[in-house]
């Protein structure tokens, strides 16, 4: 009996540690961007922002950015994002947001597929979609992007710029 307590007691603790280091993880997603992880337009990485597509707690093991955003957009083109999903039934859906110039969540890709498929996901996003005017000159600048699960968990975030 003394052990059995002593097992929940653990797994109690774990628990808390992990939704609290989820709480930090997301707290930090919302400071203002300050750099980009720069990458090529075949996806090469020039430059590294070590605060860019980290993997939450809840996530790790279960999802990896595999390839950040590339090529860092100009217009005409877009970017590609690269999720790998190495659990099964780990991840149910995917929606990636941005936030408009009052801070204000903006919805600018959803996956619905509940759960999603082991293997690598590529998310096309327009940089137009970042705009609040819904004009290429209104996307211009640095874009935080956050990526959540289907239920609201939030698995990564990351910087971009609209040059």
């Amino acid at each position: 009996m003394r052990y059995a307590t002593i097992l929940l007691l653990l797994v109690l603790i774990s628990s808390c540690s992990r939704d609290s280091d989820q709480e930090q993880f997301e707290r930090e997603a919302f400071a203002s961007p300050q750099n980009i992880t720069e990458t090529t337009a075949g996806g090469e990485i020039i430059a590294t922002d070590p605060d860019d597509w980290r993997i939450a707690p809840l996530f790790q093991g279960y999802v990896e950015v595999f390839q950040p955003p590339y090529p860092n957009p100009s217009p005409g083109t877009r970017f590609t994002l690269e999720i790998l999903i190495t659990g099964l039934e780990s991840v149910y859906g995917l929606e990636i947001y941005t936030r408009d110039t009052l801070g204000r969540p903006s919805l600018i890709y959803t996956d619905n597929r509940r759960p999603m498929p082991p293997g690598i996901t590529d998310i096309i996003i327009e940089p137009v979609w970042l705009s609040p005017t819904g004009n290429y000159n209104g996307a211009l600048g640095i874009h935080r992007i956050f990526v959540y699960d289907g239920s609201g968990n939030m698995i990564t975030y990351g910087d971009l710029l609209v040059e």
